[in-house]
């Protein structure tokens, strides 16, 4: 599917969110009043998809959704992941940039991602197109930073965006195709599941708790994953554990 050649320009890339503040109570007036109308959405027009939301109050709701929509949440960690082949085999360095003020992490992200559209790479994550891209482009618009222009996809044709999604390469054109998570992914190719210590959801907790470190270390085990699925479904040998490299910024 891909070659050592053109995964040699690929980045792998994920990233970790929480809810903007601890609680809903903690939000400005106007926001609280923006929060209130979307829990009684998800209560209402998305209770037959997921019932339980309408028996939760705006509280439980903004506990549980809130970190999942950019308006009312925040990004807590971003990694970077690649793949370079040393003598014919491939190895995998990552780097996880997490911290308190989302303005500082953001404004390193977005010279991490501008430097890598400038020498030519490709950002590759799963579901990005859907979460990652959209949720990071709202937050630098948020924290009053530029969108890279590469990331503009608004204006663009398809094959002119320098992303591949994981989602879409697993799904093989078949645009009808249900959900298939990163995990799913990882276990019908019996790939080392990222998701041990820690799970996506239990990340706002996490950070109002303090755990940033294990935040970085849950994210960074995405990155590698992602780097794992895209050798294996091109037929080339993955990268071994000890030939990982791990940094936190």
């Amino acid at each position: 599917m891909f070659t050592p050649q053109q995964i040699s320009k690929m980045v792998f890339f994920d990233i970790e969110t929480s809810t903007t503040t601890q609680d809903a109570g903690s939000l400005s007036p106007a926001l609280q009043n923006q929060w209130h109308k979307r829990a009684e959405y998800l209560r209402d027009t998305l209770s037959q998809k997921y019932p339980d939301n309408k028996t939760l109050s705006d509280e439980d709701l903004f506990t549980q959704k809130a970190a999942l929509q950019a308006e009312f949440g925040r990004i807590v960690c971003i990694s970077f992941g690649r793949i370079v082949y040393r003598d014919g085999e491939p190895t995998f360095s990552v780097a996880a940039i997490s911290g308190e003020n989302e303005e500082e992490l953001l404004t390193k992200a977005q010279k991490s991602i501008s430097k890598i559209f400038a020498t030519g790479g490709t950002l590759v994550g799963h579901n990005i197109k859907r979460f990652d891209i959209p949720y990071l482009c709202k937050r630098l618009l948020i924290n009053g930073l530029a969108v890279p222009d590469e990331l503009h996809f608004h204006n663009k044709k398809p094959w002119e965006i320098p992303m591949q999604d994981t989602m879409d390469v697993w799904s093989f054109g078949a645009w009808q195709e249900g959900f298939a998570s990163l995990d799913l992914i990882c276990g019908v190719l019996d790939i080392p599941s990222p998701k041990g210590a820690m799970r996506g959801e239990e990340v706002p907790a996490a950070f109002w708790e303090g755990r940033l470190q294990e935040i970085a270390q849950y994210n960074m085990e995405d990155v590698i994953a992602l780097g794992r699925i895209i050798l294996k479904v091109s037929g080339l040998n993955l990268f071994e554990e000890e030939s990982i490299t791990r940094n936190t910024l």
